[in-house]
């Protein structure tokens, strides 16, 4: 026994003088070397005693008794020894051996040993990188014994879980073969469940490559996977694909196949992938693919693709993609033919009780909204030569409730055009709003529900001189029902072009036929003729007449007549005039005119403008001429006197008219510029109503920068207004942003006369800071006393008001507001703190949550005071990026608490949708 103890010491100690050089680098210096070397021995030493019984065993089962105070509680130590041999220029071996003893710390006595190998190189044309480990964890009883302090009184190593001393196997295989055009890749991973070293164990000193090894192996644990790949150049122009993939967690798997065939005529592929739900264990797989197929669970595709080219003139090409989850399925399917110069395409979608659609590619994803929808449209040309062309497409929809049908039939040739187009939509197709948020092209269907339409178009384009258009369509609205109704509409136009000249004629005849037998006729009928003269001027000439038939047999006629024209009358002036008139039934004789006369010489423009019209209303008259530009340098005006004329027509024919209405504008600003260091403006403006003034104001504004960036704006501004005293307003301030600086300040003061009454002065500051970095912090914040709206009216009482965003993130950004406003005089206050937080989808989408606190008081009576508490909770959706052009979709939820002579507690819930549109 003695000798056989002794060998073994003797040849661990032979190992580790053979193997010592091996394990330092050849830049490591001796320090390191000796290191590695004292390691080592510590290692083989670990190994000896973890052999060698310790202590007695416990005699009987007991509860692990902690730690005497006093005794050590030290980690137990722990580390990873490295061999690697470089074995030519493209191999390497490695073997790796890592031990942690038992942990004092936490009581545990079971010591973990991890042995195994790598090899990563190259045979000619084959590439392999292999990794097999071997986890072996064992129970130290001596040590058992000693850290829970059992000595004869228990059995507490018998409450060891067997799971724990499970021995447990890793192993990777990757295999990669080219050759010619032939590339093989293959990949096997097979690693137990028990190959789970403690983390003492793979943090421990050693080398830090084999523990990351170690760690990725660890995370793994209880997965395998088998995949294939092949690529095969069968000829110069004929190349063949494969793939399987096969993983799995002992819980569920994943099956991936693929196979394509590519050559000159022939072109195929198809993949088929089965994800299951139970397969949870995907985010551990070191590959970033397999962890992009996490949304994919529980999703099962099928996709072919597929084309036939024989020749350049016949080609055939389709695809299908299939998606099924437990809930339905996604299917979608497209047929293409081209046989010379007919071409034929069909596509279909169809999405019936699919929800992963997350799963899907991300130009798919849109299919969610048209769920329970079924698309087909077919498009089919044939060219007849001559830039002649005959064209058919059909869309098809279909919901549970309904269904919208459109077909379309065009020729088209250098000179005619023709087009005949029927379109239905069932009034009880549901899916209108959803399938146009999905496809623009349908926008309309939704307006069209119960309509049954058919038009026809045939257009004359041959000629650069003369052409035409025909549109007839004949709309059917609501068949069978009480409110049904027949829409006829036949539309001619004529466009004669003879040089500089165009003629235009237009002719439209619409018929409505109710239900109940009544009818209705609109006739619209215009010329125009228009010539063009000079470089950019033309004389138009334009006559429409309009006739309308009501449903009782009566007519009325609107008849205009309209002249324009605009050019230059030689090097005088610059003229555009129009006059219109127009005579309707019952309404008499009315007419508008405008001229306008313009003018520069130099520097200087000059402006006159007349307009006067004439209708049921009364008659107006407006005259206007300014006049502006720069006199010299730094020097500039500008002027401008407006006068009106209203006169009120007769309440009854025959009785006297009202008297005219008169009123005057008059505006005059001068400005001095003094390089870029000070601007000094001043203006004088007077409005009159007839021979009484209306206000007149004078203003005198002072802009200076004396330092840097700095800037001083001093203003003073005299109101003075019919039967009022004199107002005066003046004050400053003072700014300091400089372009570019983290910190910026202002400060304003601005006083007002007593005509204006309380508060007579407005004064306060304010901070502004941006951070730098890729998450910068902005703040704005103010203090004012009785603070001016854009109006210029001021609120009295002190406002604070403090403002904080930061981005946490590629589009999300945080926001916080703070706003105080109390007037001591009236005993009102009002706090408000909101945290919003924005999440910018794209440059045009944004999604918003907010809380707002809000807390007011405000005088109840001569002594009582009323308390009101308001707390919201919002949600809203943004499309659009401005608030003139946007659609909003919002809710909020709003709890409301007063309190007064009695409390009172409401809740409101709210919701809106807003859409904003400017034309």
């Amino acid at each position: 026994m003695v000798r056989a103890t002794a060998l073994r010491v003797l040849g661990s100690l032979l190992l580790l003088l053979i193997l010592a050089p091996t394990f330092a680098a050849p830049g490591d210096s001796s320090v390191q070397l000796a290191e590695r070397l004292t390691r080592s021995a510590w290692l083989l030493a670990s190994q000896r005693q973890r052999r060698t019984p310790g202590g007695v065993e416990p005699l009987h089962v007991r509860a692990p008794t902690p730690i005497a105070p006093g005794a050590s509680s030290r980690p137990s130590r722990s580390g990873i020894v490295p061999l690697s041999l470089q074995l030519g220029q493209t191999s390497r071996f490695g073997l790796a051996y890592a031990l942690a003893g038992p942990d004092q710390k936490r009581l545990d006595p079971v010591a973990s040993t991890v042995q195994g190998f790598g090899f990563t190189g190259g045979f000619g044309s084959l590439t392999t990188d292999s990794q097999l480990y071997f986890y072996r964890p064992q129970l130290d009883r001596g040590a058992a014994v000693t850290l829970r302090r059992d000595y004869g009184r228990g059995r507490d190593v018998d409450n060891i879980s067997p799971d724990r001393l499970r021995q447990g196997r890793a192993i990777k295989q990757g295999l990669d073969f080219a050759s010619g055009s032939v590339k093989l890749t293959g990949r096997y991973q097979d690693i137990d469940a028990a190959f789970a070293p403690p983390a003492r164990l793979l943090n421990g000193e050693g080398d830090t490559e084999a523990a990351k090894r170690l760690q990725e192996l660890a995370r793994e644990s209880g997965t395998e996977r088998l995949s294939l790949g092949l690529t095969a150049g069968l000829s110069k122009r004929w190349a063949l694909t494969g793939g399987l993939d096969s993983m799995g967690d002992g819980k569920g798997a994943m099956r991936r196949q693929e196979f394509g065939i590519k050559g000159t005529f022939l072109r195929f592929n198809a993949v088929r992938q089965d994800v299951e739900s139970s397969f949870k264990e995907l985010k551990r797989f070191a590959d970033p693919e397999v962890q992009k197929l996490d949304p994919q669970r529980g999703v099962r595709r099928r996709s072919v693709d597929w084309g036939l080219t024989p020749s350049s003139w016949l080609s055939i090409e389709g695809a299908t993609n299939t998606a099924r989850d437990e809930g339905g399925d996604v299917e979608q399917r497209s047929l293409g033919l081209r046989l010379g110069s007919l071409q034929f395409a069909n596509r279909r979608r169809e999405v019936a009780g699919f929800k992963a659609f997350k799963a899907l590619d991300a130009a798919d994803r849109s299919l969610e909204k048209i769920a329970g929808v079924n698309l087909a449209e077919t498009q089919a040309s044939l060219g007849l030569g001559g830039k002649r062309r005959l064209a058919y497409t059909e869309a098809r929809v279909t919901d549970a409730a309904g269904r919208a049908e459109e077909q379309l039939y065009a020729f088209e040739s250098r000179s005619v055009q023709a087009r005949a187009q029927f379109r239905s939509v069932d009034a009880a197709f549901k899916s209108g709003k959803e399938l146009g948020k999905f496809d623009q092209r349908y926008a309309d269907v939704e307006g069209r529900r119960g309509q049954r339409q058919a038009a026809y178009d045939l257009n004359y384009v041959g000629s650069t001189r003369l052409g035409f258009t025909n549109h007839y369509e004949r709309t059917q609205r609501s068949p069978g029902e009480k409110n049904a109704s027949l829409r006829a509409q036949l539309a001619n136009s004529l466009q004669l072009n003879l040089g500089r000249a165009t003629a235009r004629a237009f002719r439209s005849q619409t018929d409505v036929g109710n239900a109940d037998g009544t009818e209705t006729h609109q006739r619209i009928e215009r010329v125009q003729l228009r010539r063009a003269v000079q470089k950019d001027g033309f004389l138009m000439a334009q006559h429409e007449v309009q006739t309308d038939t009501d449903a009782r047999g009566e007519r009325s006629v609107r008849q205009s007549n309209t002249l324009q024209g605009r050019m230059r009358v030689g090097p005088l002036f610059a003229l555009d005039a129009q006059r219109t008139e127009r005579r309707i039934t019952g309404a008499g004789q009315e007419f508008q005119d405008a001229v306008n006369v313009s003018r520069r010489l130099g520097t200087v423009n000059l402006a006159w403008s007349f307009a006067d019209r004439r209708d049921a209303k009364g008659r107006g008259e407006t005259q206007k001429w300014s006049a502006g530009g720069k006199l010299w340098k730094g020097l500039s005006f500008n002027t401008s006197r407006e006068a009106k004329s209203e006169q009120a027509a007769p309440a009854k024919p025959g009785a006297d008219p009202a008297p005219a209405a008169h009123a005057a504008d008059l505006r005059l600003g001068v400005t001095q510029e003094v390089g870029k260091l000070a601007k000094l403006t001043a203006g004088f403006a007077q409005v009159s109503d007839g021979e009484a003034l209306k206000t007149r104001e004078e203003t005198l504004r002072l802009e200076a920068r004396p330092v840097g960036e700095m800037a001083i704006t001093g203003e003073f501004t005299q109101r003075e207004a019919g039967g009022k005293p004199t107002a005066i307003v003046q004050g400053f301030t003072v700014t300091n942003e400089p372009k570019g600086a983290h910190l910026g300040w202002r400060a304003q003061y601005k006083r007002r006369s007593a005509a204006i009454g309380e508060p007579r002065e407005t004064k306060g500051w304010g901070i502004s800071y941006k951070g730098e970095g890729k998450r910068p912090v902005t703040l704005v914040a103010s203090y004012l006393r009785n603070a001016e709206d854009a109006k210029g009216k001021a609120a009295p009482g002190r406002q604070v008001s403090a403002k904080l965003s930061t981005p946490l993130g590629h589009s999300v950004t945080l926001s916080a507001a703070f706003t105080n406003n109390m007037d001591e005089k009236t005993r009102k206050a009002l706090t408000r703190t909101e945290v919003s937080l924005v999440d910018a989808l794209n440059a045009r989408e944004s999604v918003t949550l907010s809380a707002s606190l809000q807390r007011a008081i405000e005088p109840l009576n001569a002594k009582g005071i009323k308390h009101t508490r308001e707390d919201t909770l919002r949600a809203e959706y943004r499309l659009g990026t401005g608030e003139d052009q946007c659609f909003v979709i919002g809710g909020n939820v709003t709890f409301r608490t007063e309190r007064a002579a009695e409390a009172a507690f409401t809740s409101e819930f709210g919701s809106e949708i807003k859409w904003v549109r400017s034309f």
